[in-house]
């Protein structure tokens, strides 16, 4: 699933806003938010939430991904 550029932009837009008025001192408001954008960039991938929790999981699903974009395999156009 590839999302246009204005689908990314106002992903990102969204999300800032939620945090936008956050406390970045904390370390528990840091994790948070660390582990919702991590689940905001599965989404994007297409991935399931349950990836984020597993990084040997996101590398495989990475280099398959970029396998398959360098042997053509996939198409790669992320602002069209």
């Amino acid at each position: 699933m590839a999302l246009n550029e204005e689908q990314v932009r106002g992903n990102l837009a969204a999300f800032a806003s939620r945090w936008g008025d956050r406390e970045w001192g904390e370390r528990e408001n840091a994790q948070t938010f660390h582990r919702t954008l991590d689940a905001e960039v599965a989404s994007a991938y297409g991935w399931p939430r349950r990836v984020v929790g597993d990084p040997l999981e996101i590398r495989a699903r990475l280099a398959k991904l970029h396998a398959g974009i360098i042997s053509g395999k996939t198409p790669y156009q992320p602002f069209e």
